[in-house]
């Protein structure tokens, strides 16, 4: 997810609202008639691409998302998890694997071109990032994996079993 206008000066930020694809579960205020239509977020994500599936569905069941021009949301992430956890890549990837296949449609082989490209995405980010030690990376990485294709979703330890 890109989160428009972030760092720049608050007097360059557009002031109008605007329709977008989905916004980030730190920052929505959701209409009673959504939850109603469609429930609560699902608990399968636990940690990361909830507020992405939960926006998707609501425009499935005819709703909008939008982003308020100059509202204000300070959000320090990484704070519950950590930046550099391998528990953070083992969520990315797992729940990143399950959206996509949830709100990919398509034929079988893009279905499987889709899946290939998350883990390669997934993978690069491993490789290229430097805070956090390669092997943990991988780890997770390959946890996640295995969680998403074993349909194992939810909590997880440290190390990326299911709790």
């Amino acid at each position: 997810m890109r989160h428009r206008d972030f760092r720049r000066r608050r007097s360059l930020v557009q002031p109008f609202t605007r329709t977008v694809d989905a916004v980030t579960g730190a920052a929505m205020l959701i209409r009673r008639e959504v939850i109603d239509r469609i429930g609560l977020f699902r608990e399968e994500y636990f940690f990361g691409f909830e507020g992405l599936d939960y926006c998707l569905r609501a425009r499935q069941a005819g709703f909008l998302t939008a982003r308020v021009g100059r509202a204000s949301v300070l959000h320090e992430g990484n704070l519950s998890i950590g930046r550099t956890s391998q528990l953070r890549v083992y969520y990315a990837t797992r729940n990143h694997l399950l959206i996509a296949s949830r709100f990919g449609a398509g034929l079988r082989a893009s279905r499987w071109i889709r899946t290939g490209s998350v883990l390669v995405l997934n993978l690069a980010l491993v490789a290229t990032t430097r805070d956090l030690p390669r092997r943990s990376g991988l780890s997770g990485f390959a946890a996640g994996v295995r969680d998403y294709f074993a349909r194992r979703f939810g909590h997880a330890d440290e190390e990326g079993a299911r709790t």
